[in-house]
């Protein structure tokens, strides 16, 4: 029986390499208004499913960009000591 480790394991790893190059040779052929297009309809679809997605995504942001703020902090004073 796989577990949630194996799980995990087994999503890591896949080849990222190939799936990024693939979607930056797609991305490259779609226009800008094609890839306005699509990400307007993945906003419509996530608000759809997730009323409060808005909200949770500006507090995420807010954590992520706390946390930049305090390991660069950290880098700064591990620069000067």
């Amino acid at each position: 029986m796989k577990t949630l480790l194996d799980s995990i394991r087994e999503y890591a790893a896949r080849p990222w390499a190939s799936v990024s190059e693939r979607s930056a040779t797609y991305d490259a052929t779609l226009s800008v208004t094609a890839r306005l297009a699509c990400a307007e309809h993945l906003a419509n679809h996530i608000r759809a499913h997730s009323p409060g997605y808005a909200e949770a995504r500006q507090a995420d942001l807010e954590h992520h960009l706390r946390m930049s703020q305090l390991f660069a902090l950290i880098h700064a004073r591990k620069l000067h000591s």
